[in-house]
């Protein structure tokens, strides 16, 4: 089974690592669902951090820089890396799949935070466009993971958890 087949029911040929979220095999479906579940709740607070950072390190960024244009710069950037992704996130969601989605924002997002300390003003603008336009496609990667991976009878659940875990 893919993506396309929910892990709402097991697997039909019953074969060790049938399931495959976030590319791994996996061969229970409890084991599968924690997987997934983990790599949202991931996704969710990198995506948080992501948007909530930048006013709190500004500052620090101004003085170690000595330039006014990181204050100016770098919100810009986020928001054109967060537009992007967000225009983005149907057709990248509907590409590749949503756990798949979640594990690149998760990769891709989180080096270029990593990175965005080690270099100057054009590190850090590319960096947090980078990381802002993978945060932004958390939640379509979430939602659609949710809606075919989860029982129908927990469904609303599931979404609430995803509405109070972040505004993404």
């Amino acid at each position: 089974p893919t993506e396309a087949t929910p892990l709402r029911a097991p697997p039909a040929d019953g074969a060790a690592g049938s399931y495959r979220p976030c590319g791994c095999a996996v061969r229970q479906r409890a084991s599968a669902v924690w997987l997934v579940v983990l790599a949202v709740m991931l996704a969710i607070a990198s995506c948080e951090m992501c948007y909530t950072t930048l006013p709190s390190v500004l500052p620090t960024l101004r003085h170690y820089t000595g330039s006014e244009a990181v204050v100016t710069l770098l919100p810009g950037i986020g928001t054109a890396g967060r537009a992007l992704g967000k225009a983005s996130q149907i057709l990248v969601t509907y590409a590749v799949g949503g756990t798949m989605t979640l594990v690149a924002a998760l990769s891709v997002g989180g080096v270029a935070t990593l990175c965005f300390p080690i270099g100057g003003i054009g590190i850090y603008a590319v960096c947090w466009f980078v990381a802002n336009f993978c945060a932004a496609h958390v939640w379509g990667a979430s939602t659609r993971v949710a809606a075919n991976w989860v029982d129908e009878r927990y469904q609303g659940r599931a979404f609430a958890g995803l509405g109070v875990a972040g505004d993404s």
